[in-house]
């Protein structure tokens, strides 16, 4: 399993390879820019619930919830970058 260290910097990597800011993230999440903020500093400061929401948002999740619904998946360079692929690792 990854580090929360290797989950945040994905996360930051995701978010700016798609070139949104952490405001702009979160409201794509619908939750509030803090816990994009709290998740990409990888302390583990974040509800599960919210982390989920926020990497299924960022396409790092292999679920079909991955997304939000009514929005398009984001689609940019670290398309492949999956959670579970990197368990692999």
């Amino acid at each position: 399993m990854p580090s929360l260290k290797r989950i945040a910097a994905l996360a930051r990597e995701r978010r700016e390879a798609e070139g949104l800011s952490q405001k702009d993230l979160a409201s794509l999440a619908g939750v509030h820019h803090t816990v994009v903020i709290a998740l990409e500093k990888g302390t583990g400061h974040v509800r599960f619930e919210n982390a989920w929401t926020v990497l299924g948002v960022l396409g790092l999740l292999d679920r079909p919830e991955s997304s939000i619904p009514g929005h398009p998946p984001l689609t940019g360079r670290g398309q492949g970058n999956r959670v579970n692929r990197i368990l692999a690792d």
